[in-house]
């Protein structure tokens, strides 16, 4: 049979080409259109030729030649459809052809409900009628006048529920005006029944899921990736009508041989799930469960999907999918088939659970590695530590029973104290218990679909085995004994559900190892063990327990014996970050796996991004440093420049200060031997007022000194005059 199927490298054209590649065992030969361009989109492997949307006369030519037809309103273009419809009206068909059209429920959105009582346990409605409503209206009249204007209360409201819509119901559909296309292209097929040699089917299919999601799938990325963004819109009782894509499929290919009588069809499966119910179930089956908070309409209205979340119909499915021997995929729905569904989403989507073990001796850099790894592929780094306080905290009975295991560990641990027991002595659980916190852990939907990385447990080869085998199951048609043989081991086998599949042993010397204990700092190392005492502890029961020269099996033949690989790699004299790339290629030896993780163009982006960061922070840095240089400079001249200035205002205060002490026994000198004849020569002047006044008081300095000696103050200044005259 050929076979035409629009837009084969959508979600719903990989199912379509997927299940019907055979019909009856018999292969098909498959054609299509492609959505994407033909260099980019993924071809399914049985589409056997493509064609191009470009060339309208080629597409109507390889159309009419199929024996089936299939179009997707969920993702073709209306226009397109319309034209193939008309040209099929058009058309004189030569030989026997089914088109299928692929609708959806939400074209009955508005749909006027009709709704019918529900039958309680004693029988149907009217059944066991009341005393009091079997009695004539005269006495319930007489009664109310007898109670002085008591009211009688209200009769309890009869319960009902919205009657299921079928097939047959499809010329009452309204739907939503942004869907009346939708309505107007299945009237269009329809019409074409009348048509010798076509028949025109439309399916109506519930909200589409599985095979690596579309609807719901922003709920399986958030509930993977464990991030508590779902929302429900609304009180979330609407009901939704659900169809897996692989039952959709099926469906159509029951409708292929084009034997059906009718031609309006509602695909949907048997659940009866609300839009609450059915966002808790990916919730609690995918993610760490909690309770899903809800968000007014109004908060909604730019959501992707609003209008199908929101969708409220309660449709029976139709009869093709009632029969008995129709092979459904997900008959219960999403809810009850969600280890199914979950792991659909998981293959189409490339996501893996990355499981890891990093061990080795103490200080070899385990913490480390797996930190940096955890980081890288975005899952969970176990810590003993961790994992126990997360278990004591659990509001469950082993919560409860750890809880109170502990409270008795540390009483007793303080009583050793007080007998003199070690000071740094703390509460150990034994391994028994411990071994069960972890398995709780690994078993947690985090863990399951997303991985872990286990840091330095299981710690040694009879850990491992407590941890990681579990006993094997009895072949098929084995009688069970009676009873075992006492003593008799059970056989075990690896337990495929938390095994980790990359194993890491770190080797390291006590040089190396001491070193790094000893550098770390002192903030870090109060109340743990990576004091001096604590790394020889520990350091002699990793040799005892993995180097022990009895020959007793290590950790790392544990794996290898069950045929797991294991890295060992040598930590000594290396820098821990150089590691990451050994770690790296051994985690992605079978492939990288897409786990929403970062590409590698977006990984290097981001690694020229951080060193041009680093680089701009470290310029930045100069920069800071010499404009900090530049302003200290600045401010070391101008405080040598005001030293200055204070130093020689210092020193001008004190030579004036030296000035005025110097200048007393001379002022005594000028008072008594100058001053009265300069006065006094001063006074002459005056007198005279002669004609040079400068030279005449020099000449009666001059004379007067003479006469201070004891001659005649005037003849002196007589002879004064003679000599300037001659």
């Amino acid at each position: 049979m050929r076979i035409f199927i629009n837009h084969v490298d959508t979600y719903s054209g990989n199912a379509l080409c997927a299940d019907l590649r055979r019909i009856e065992g018999v292969a098909n030969r498959l054609f299509g259109t492609l959505k994407g361009t033909e260099g980019g989109a993924q071809i399914p492997p049985s589409v056997r030729r493509v064609v191009g949307r470009s060339n309208p006369k080629m597409l109507l030519k390889t159309l009419l030649s199929c024996s089936l037809v299939v179009y997707d309103l969920h993702n073709a273009d209306l226009e397109e459809v319309d034209f193939i419809i008309k040209t099929l009206k058009n058309t004189e068909i030569e030989k026997p052809m089914v088109v299928v059209l692929i609708s959806s429920v939400i074209v009955w959105a508005k749909t006027r409900k009709e709704y019918e009582k529900i039958e309680t346990e004693e029988g149907e409605e009217g059944e066991e009628k009341p005393a009091e409503a079997e009695a004539g209206g005269e006495e319930g009249e007489e009664g109310e006048e007898g109670e002085e204007g008591k009211e009688k209360p209200p009769p309890p409201p009869v319960p009902t529920q919205p009657v299921k819509l079928k097939d047959d119901d499809f010329e009452r559909r309204t739907a939503p005006p942004a869907y009346e296309s939708w309505k107007t292209l299945e009237a269009l097929l329809l019409a074409l029944n009348t048509k010798e040699n076509l028949k025109c089917y439309v399916v109506a299919a519930g909200i589409l899921y599985g095979n690596g999601e579309e609807t719901f799938y922003d709920a399986f990325k958030a509930g993977w990736l464990c991030q508590e963004t779902h929302r429900t819109i609304g009180p979330g009782n609407n009901h939704i009508p659900t169809i897996h894509i692989r039952d959709c499929a099926r469906l159509i290919k029951r409708l292929a041989p084009g034997e059906e009588e009718k031609h309006y069809l509602l695909a949907v499966d048997f659940s009866d799930e609300t839009q609450a119910s059915l966002i808790q179930g990916i919730v609690n089956n995918i993610a760490t469960p909690y309770k899903v908070p809800s968000i007014a309409p109004e908060e909604a209205v730019l959501a992707e999907n609003a209008d199908l979340l929101t969708l409220d119909l309660s449709l029976e499915p139709s009869d093709l999918l009632k029969a008995e021997d129709f092979n459904w995929w997900s008959k219960g729905g999403m809810v009850a088939n969600i280890e199914k569904v979950a792991a659909e989403f998981l293959k189409w989507r490339n996501l893996r659970a990355i499981k890891m073990l990093v061990s080795g001796p103490p200080a070899s850099g385990k913490t480390f590695c797996g930190q940096v790894l955890a980081e890288h592929y975005n899952v969970p780094l176990l810590q003993i530590q961790d994992m126990i306080e997360e278990a004591k905290q659990a509001q469950d009975e082993f919560g409860e029973e750890l809880r109170q295991k502990w409270a008795e560990l540390q009483e007793a641990a303080a009583k050793g104290g007080k007998k003199g027991a070690a000071a740094d002595a703390k509460p150990r659980l034994d391994a028994a218990t411990v071994t069960r916190i972890v398995m709780q852990k690994l078993k947690s939907n985090i863990c399951k679909y997303r991985g872990y990385v286990l840091d330095g447990y299981p710690r040694n080869f009879a850990e491992a085995e407590a941890l990681l085998l579990t006993d094997a199951p009895k072949p098929e048609g084995e009688e069970e004994e009676a009873e075992e043989a006492e003593g008799e081991a059970k056989p075990k086998i690896l337990n495929d559900a938390v095994v980790p599949e990359h194993v890491v042993v770190l080797k390291a010397s006590e040089t190396c190892a001491k070193e790094r204990i000893l550098a770390l700092p002192q903030d870090a190392v109060e109340g743990t063990h990576n004091t001096e005492d604590g790394f020889k502890r520990r350091w002699a029961k990793y040799r005892a327990d993995n180097e022990a020269e009895n020959g007793a099996p290590s950790l790392a033949e544990f794996f290898q014996e069950r045929k797991i690989e294991v890295l060992n790699l040598d930590a000594d004299g290396k820098a821990l970050s150089e590691l990451f790339p050994s770690l790296r290629i051994y985690v992605e030896r079978k492939g990288r796996p897409f786990n929403f993780l970062k590409g590698e163009r977006e990984l290097a982006l981001e690694e020229h991004r951080r060193i041009e960061a680093v680089e701009k922070e470290a310029e930045e840095k100069h920069e800071a440093e010499l404009k900090q240089q530049e302003a200290d400079e600045d401010a070391m001249r101008v405080r040598r420049v005001e030293e200055e200035r204070r130093r020689m205002q210092l020193i001008e205060e004190h030579e004036k200060e030296l000035l005025e002490t110097q200048s007393i026994p001379l002022r005594h000198y000028l008072m008594q031997y100058v001053v009265p004849t300069l006065t006094e020569g001063l006074v002459e002047v005056c007198k005279v007022v002669p004609e040079d006044p400068i030279d005449y008081l020099a000449e009666y300095l001059i004379a007067h000194a003479k006469n201070a000696a004891g001659a005649d103050p005037k003849v002196a200044l007589a002879n004064v005059g003679d000599s300037k005259t001659a």
